[in-house]
């Protein structure tokens, strides 16, 4: 059904009202996933080129706005043995990735830097083993890291076998709002950890900060950017705080930023980074030109497969997403169910989404609205993309939130400011309605007005 083009759409209404949805990174979300019972691999189609991603759950703190899958009691032998279940993992699903090409490999987590150079290796030497091209082909070798755990002599190993792109959590360079966040990389050690990457030869060091955490102020938070840009990282990520229920911070009500601050938060980075010769790679990533990347984020955006090895990780195929052994509330019991069902010889899948084709346009949609291929898409789906969505296409650029040159669709400096929202209304009834329900969980008390 058409809406009345002379009354405001509800895109427009949300934006008017500065409403702050999470960062769609992937579509559907998790929340649409359901779970299975015997779940069959061979009915999964990849794409010939693929991403490679590592669930490692260990912390030694967890965050106060952290709702990953993780555990802060995993050192010794429940390390070693997770690692051996990743092994096994990578083994028993060995078909899926050593006849293709592999463009990227992350390992994430967590806090996959706490793993010890053997470890590493031998995980890094298995995935080799399976596919040998892997040095030629992958574009990026990343791992995640927090400040406190980078090692020079760990990673100057990393990045002899390979390694090129580290993606370092630092958030803040504000001691007490880190304190606030229960964690432990205060400003020097992360300036110390950026020196370190640099001195092991770390090409690509990505820096994330967050804004709209728990005591932050514009003042503050444009302090963390400026001292940020005094070392110039290839690659800086701006995370806006969402607050998840679940989370420490979900279910114990505190003060956080306002959504108008937030907004204002993002515009006084865009324009310093923009102004320090950074370029837009995404509406939240900018880049050092030639040096800045982040390549399996692209890639899975753009519709490359992901797939995704240890607990919790999700495998993102074109008819389906899929995830392993995860728990919200329960996560090293999660965590220990996927490695029983390892060992056990059994699929650790436990839930999943399969994507009819409105879904699928829906998935190249939001993966690609910051620059839209008009021509790809009609290619791909045997329709002009203004068909598919009319309403919203002409929202878009009658409020100059998008513009067209030729057949691509842009999303504007505007637009990019609120690509959050403008992705969300992408999303199908149904998809949009979980999602509602599910931040609906998170206490409006906690809004700082």
């Amino acid at each position: 059904m058409k809406i009345d083009r002379k009354t405001a759409h509800p895109l427009i209404k949300k934006i008017e009202a500065r409403d702050f949805p999470p960062y769609v990174y992937t579509y559907p979300p998790t929340r649409m996933f359901q779970p299975v019972e015997d779940f069959c691999l061979d009915d999964v189609i990849l794409t010939d080129d693929i991403n490679v991603y590592l669930h490692v759950p260990f912390c030694e703190q967890k965050c106060t706005f952290c709702g990953y899958l993780t555990t802060i009691d995993g050192k010794g032998d429940f390390q070693e043995a997770y690692v051996d279940t990743i092994v096994t993992e990578l083994e028993m699903k060995r078909e899926l990735f050593e006849s293709r090409k592999i463009t990227s490999l992350n390992f994430g987590g967590g806090t996959p830097s706490l793993l010890t150079i053997d470890q590493f290796e031998r995980i890094f030497y298995k995935i080799l083993e399976i596919n040998p091209g892997l040095l030629n082909t992958a574009r990026e070798i990343s791992i995640e890291a927090t400040p406190e755990s980078v090692e020079y002599e760990k990673f100057k190993r990393f990045q002899e076998l390979g390694l090129n792109r580290v993606s370092i959590g630092i958030q803040t360079f504000d001691d007490g709002e880190i304190a606030l966040s229960k964690r432990h990389n205060w400003a020097q050690i992360s300036t110390d950890a950026i020196e370190t990457l640099r001195k092991a030869g770390i090409p690509n060091v990505c820096c994330d900060l967050m804004y709209g955490i728990e005591g932050q102020t514009i003042e503050s938070w444009q302090r963390s950017v400026n001292g940020l840009l005094e070392f110039k990282p290839e690659t800086i990520e701006l995370y806006a705080l969402a607050v998840q229920p679940k989370t420490s911070l979900g279910m114990k009500p505190r003060p956080v930023m306002s959504n108008e601050d937030k907004y204002r938060c993002y515009e006084i980075a865009r324009d310093l980074l923009l102004d320090a010769g950074y370029v837009h790679d995404s509406h939240l990533r900018f880049v050092i030109p030639e040096r800045g990347f982040y390549a399996q984020q692209v890639n899975a955006s753009q519709g490359q497969s992901l797939i995704g090895f240890g607990a919790g990780a999700r495998t993102y195929a074109v008819n389906a997403h899929y995830r392993n052994s995860f728990d919200t509330k329960f996560q090293r019991g999660a965590i220990k169910r996927y490695m029983q069902k390892i060992s056990d010889g059994n699929n650790s899948v436990e839930t999943a989404v399969f994507l009819n084709e409105d879904e699928q346009i829906r998935k190249y949609v939001i993966g690609r609205i910051d620059r839209l291929d008009k021509t790809d898409f009609r290619k791909n789906f045997g329709m002009e993309f203004d068909h598919a969505f009319p309403d919203l296409c002409f929202v878009l650029l009658d409020h100059k939130l998008a513009e067209e040159e030729r057949e691509t669709f842009i999303l504007t400096s505007t637009g990019l400011k609120f690509r959050e929202l403008i992705a969300n209304a992408f999303f199908s009834e149904q998809t949009a309605r979980k999602e509602q329900s599910y931040w609906e969980e998170v206490p409006l008390v906690q809004i700082r007005k």
